[in-house]
């Protein structure tokens, strides 16, 4: 499986979404946002709506917002929405295109990679994805901080001391 770059420009898309899920975007903001060109990202949108994932509305005061809550959104459903069903031989999204499925010791060996990722990639929601980027950026903040590489300013404590664990957190007041 190889993700295109239409399904990382949709993997971003929700991404940015999912920072603020209870608001209308223009596309002009998710592309400014992810460095996405406008076009592809009017595109992609499209099948992101027809999958359910985001929705849209018309009009001067209109834009996308997502459809379900980040929690309920995988990095599969984004996948599948952009490239269709997860394969990595064609026996194993179409039987009928192999006449050496019932003598074949390869494909049940296919089939159970392609479960396994499918259900690793179920494993990843957009919520989940939002804290750990929230995380990784605290900690970077904190570890410059420590070494004289950046202060620690009014934002900067919000966001650490909120988002580290209990024993961080006192590296935080120091």
């Amino acid at each position: 499986m190889k993700n295109t770059r239409e399904t990382d420009y949709a993997i971003r898309c929700v991404y940015s979404m999912s920072k603020e899920p209870d608001r209308l975007h223009m596309i002009r903001e998710i592309a400014a946002d992810q460095n996405v060109p406008k076009s592809f990202l009017a595109k992609i949108l499209q099948k992101l709506v027809k999958a359910k994932i985001v929705s849209s509305a018309r009009g001067v005061k209109g834009g996308f917002a997502l459809a379900q809550r980040p929690s309920e959104i995988t990095l599969l459903d984004v996948i599948e929405a952009v490239q269709g069903p997860l394969f990595i031989n064609s026996c194993v999204l179409d039987s009928k295109s192999c006449s050496r499925k019932g003598m074949c010791s390869i494909h049940p060996i296919w089939v159970e990679i392609v479960d396994s990722l499918a259900c690793k990639l179920r494993g990843y929601n957009f919520k989940d994805i939002l804290n750990k980027s929230i995380m990784a950026s605290a900690n970077k903040t904190l570890t410059q901080a420590k070494h004289g590489r950046r202060k620690l300013r009014g934002p900067d404590l919000i966001i650490t001391a909120a988002h580290l664990k209990p024993k961080k957190r006192l590296a935080a007041q120091i």
